[in-house]
């Protein structure tokens, strides 16, 4: 069985422009098949984005909670 790449996403790493590119053979792909197909890609694209919304709200939760705390204590110098 080989396993074929219908698209490919290309984004820089941190941060900038996401493109997916499709193979040139896509399109001739079954309408029905390519819809299964890109289903599939959208449920997994929304489980990744779920799971990088999480990490972020975490990530804002200990940053406010570190703030909170610089705040409360007074510096020494």
């Amino acid at each position: 069985m080989i396993i074929r790449t219908i698209a490919s996403l290309k984004a820089p790493l941190f941060g900038g422009k996401l493109t997916v590119q499709f193979a040139s053979n896509f399109r001739r792909v079954p309408p029905k098949k390519r819809l299964d197909l890109l289903n599939q890609a959208l449920r997994q694209i929304r489980a990744e984005y779920d799971l990088a919304a999480e990490h972020h709200r975490i990530e804002r939760r200990d940053e406010d909670a570190r703030n909170a705390e610089a705040i409360g204590q007074p510096e020494t110098a």
